[in-house]
């Protein structure tokens, strides 16, 4: 019989395995409704796990690609706004990477231009978070005390790596306990699409079942990182970078205009926490 570390590590492979994928899932379109990701039963949701930029902050001002893009310039990265746009929601530092391997040359040549360009990213971020105007998105942190009056653990992963987390959640005084964890993807084997940041959250939140999970967000690879983790209800919003088209293409339950829509959503459908 295997041992509990044997079968850890067999899911461990199997989860890594999903992961290999990088680039984002495409399907053939779907309603609102997809046929391939509903909800997976009714026992109701006990953990949502939000994006953060488009999804639960503002980026009225594309600030995060706007950074892509420059930082892309400053490395001569080779990169234009649509390609880098539908790398969005991915780990940084993995957008980077793929462009620049996408150009060629020896792979010292090929890391040293990804460096460069995350490096770049990382300074222009940094200072725009720090000195630019930092907003949640309207109605979100009413929705966060919603769901927690609910019983519903509220989580974020993101993209980001967590020094970033830390400026943004230190300007929007989240960093004082209105999100119960959150999960950068320097923290985790592979970001997204891989499912890994969302089992942190499980983990750190003791959800023991990813079928009571929600995941919510504005990109194609938070859809797919739902898909890839087994998510009870996956949910794509239409306040950041990706349209209804984009976004439907990616097996989904829902999509809705803001995240501050979700209470809404999980009564009508009978999935608050019973």
């Amino acid at each position: 019989m295997a041992t509990d570390v044997e079968i850890r590590e067999v899911a461990r492979e199997v989860l890594l395995r999903l992961a290999i994928d990088k680039t984002p899932h495409v399907e053939t379109p779907r309603t609102a409704k997809g046929d391939e990701l509903l909800v997976r039963g009714s026992c109701g949701i006990d953990l949502v796990v939000f994006d953060l930029a488009g999804t639960t902050i503002r980026d009225d001002d594309a600030t995060v690609l706007e950074c892509f893009l420059g930082a892309a310039r400053e490395a001569n990265i080779r990169a234009d706004r649509g390609e880098m746009n539908a790398w969005m929601g991915a780990a940084k530092k993995q957008v980077f990477q793929h462009f620049s391997r996408r150009m060629g040359g020896d792979e010292a040549t090929i890391e040293e231009r990804a460096a460069k360009g995350y490096a770049a990213f990382q300074r222009n971020l940094e200072e725009r978070y720090r000195t630019g105007p930092v907003e949640p998105l309207p109605g979100v942190e009413r929705c966060f005390e919603r769901l927690k009056a609910c019983g519903i653990r509220v989580a974020a992963s993101t993209g980001f790596y967590r020094r970033v987390v830390d400026i943004l959640f230190s300007r929007l005084g989240w960093d004082r306990g209105i999100i119960d964890a959150c999960v950068t993807s320097d923290e985790v084997p592979r970001g997204r699409p891989a499912p890994f940041m969302i089992f942190s959250a499980m983990t750190k939140l003791g959800i023991e079942s990813v079928a009571r999970v929600a995941k919510v967000g504005d990109t194609p690879f938070d859809l797919h990182e739902g898909r890839n983790a087994g998510v009870g209800l996956n949910v794509g919003v239409l306040s950041g970078s990706h349209d209804a088209l984009s976004l439907g293409r990616e097996a989904h339950a829902f999509l809705l205009a803001s995240a501050a829509e979700l209470p809404e959503l999980l009564n009508r459908e009978h999935l608050l926490p019973r």
